[in-house]
């Protein structure tokens, strides 16, 4: 993660995350994605902020022409690259900033406890996260 980036590349990036890109809340999981036919993209995605890259093997769905590769970042490893493209997106800046918001609250290490009110305001958050990428906030 020593790489330096161009802007270039953030605004790429940026782009890639506003058409192929989530932000994502589960129980007590925070995962940002990228998801992509070509690995190529996310091998430099983790080669500049770290995470992890799978694949869906198309071998194992019928239908599936190519393989999908999938580059995930989770927690408060994320917040580096959504902060990094946040000025060049477009269409999903409010799902960003409201899943940064939301990474205020978390405990910043695993079994680590939630402070005061922070588990209610993470809730409020996630909840306003699931009416944007319904076109209903913001």
């Amino acid at each position: 993660m020593a790489d330096t980036i161009s802007l270039t590349e953030l605004a790429y990036f940026a782009g890639f995350f506003d058409g192929e890109g989530c932000v994502a809340i589960y129980p007590r999981k925070y995962v940002v994605s990228l998801t992509n036919t070509d690995v190529i993209p996310l091998r430099r995605a983790q080669q500049l902020w770290g995470g992890y890259i799978s694949t869906q093997d198309r071998s194992k769905n019928p239908i599936a022409i190519q393989d999908i590769w999938h580059w995930q970042i989770y927690g408060h490893n994320s917040r580096a690259f959504l902060e990094a493209i946040r000025s060049y997106t477009l269409i999903k800046s409010a799902q960003i900033d409201t899943y940064l918001e939301i990474l205020n609250h978390v405990p910043s290490r695993r079994g680590m406890r939630y402070i005061g009110d922070a588990k209610e305001k993470i809730e409020v958050a996630a909840m306003q996260l699931r009416l944007l990428k319904r076109g209903l906030g913001g």
